[in-house]
């Protein structure tokens, strides 16, 4: 299992910051890039730093675009432009893998089902381009109640990787399972090594605040924070392993640095560099 720290935790700032996050140690971290908002930034600001990041291993978050998109539309159109972009991307800064979700916006009751299939049917069309393009690919689990924007419930976003091609992998996001009161044991074991990723982060368990993975005022206990690292390296034990906190400097210093060395999290990667930063 490999360590990288998203630069979700920075925002389009303070690179240099994040690099020194992640050098100076004996196992290399790695650095997942987050592409940023559709058309807001056609050149994100991470561009500028491809050289200061050559040795560092990259991966790739694509753009929070609407993927889930009306055939023939203007928004598919504009989606994708957004997925070539980011295959662009991709074999620019050499990555290793790229996240995408399956929807943006809210789902209403009566849409929902219509837009599930919809959602398998983009992915998949997608399948045959990653092949081509020799892009490692996952689909994260997004959306949670307070939005409105659930679109899969647990065993349907299970029950969706029964149906996607085997170019796409799974990324599960621990923050937003946990949003939706997912028995997250379960899904790791029954995913197993489809999981390619993980990305961790707590919350309240009502909004989506990317607390540090060990957060004491996070939804669930050290104990059980340990028993889904500990399943994700028995059954997906090739999965990364990827920090994707929030949007608060001070106490991202004070986490990232401040853990101690003896986290299950550390022994299971067989350094106790984990522990310093989850």
């Amino acid at each position: 299992m490999k360590l990288y720290l998203s630069s979700y935790c920075i925002g389009p700032r303070d690179y240099s910051w994040l690099l020194d996050c992640v050098t100076g140690f004996e196992k290399p971290i790695g650095v997942e890039f987050a592409v940023g908002f559709p058309g807001k930034n056609p050149d994100p600001p991470f561009l500028a730093q491809e050289s200061a990041f050559s040795g560092v291993p990259i991966l790739l978050h694509a753009p929070y675009a609407e993927f889930c998109t009306e055939p023939g539309s203007k928004e598919e159109l504009e989606a994708e432009q957004e997925f070539q972009k980011t295959c662009q991307l991709y074999q620019q800064f050499h990555a290793a893998s790229v996240v995408f979700h399956t929807h943006e916006g809210p789902v209403p009751d009566e849409q929902r089902l219509a837009r599930q299939k919809r959602s398998a049917q983009v992915l998949s069309f997608w399948a045959p381009l990653l092949r081509e393009r020799n892009m490692r690919g996952t689909v994260e689990n997004v959306g949670y109640p307070a939005r409105k924007n659930v679109l899969f419930s647990q065993e349907e976003f299970i029950a969706l990787f029964e149906i996607l091609p085997p170019e796409w992998g799974c990324l599960i996001d621990i923050g937003h399972a946990l949003l939706n009161h997912w028995d997250l044991p379960e899904v790791i074991q029954k995913l197993g090594s489809r999981i390619h990723g993980y990305h961790l982060n707590q919350n309240d368990g009502v909004h989506d605040s990317h607390l540090s993975y060990y957060a004491p005022e996070g939804i669930i206990s050290k104990k059980e924070a340990d028993q889904i690292i500990q399943a994700a390296a028995f059954y997906s034990p090739n999965a990364n392993l990827i920090l994707e906190y929030g949007l608060r400097m001070d106490l991202q210093r004070r986490n990232l640095r401040g853990f101690p060395e003896n986290l299950p999290g550390g022994r299971l990667l067989g350094s106790p560099l984990m522990g310093k930063w989850i």
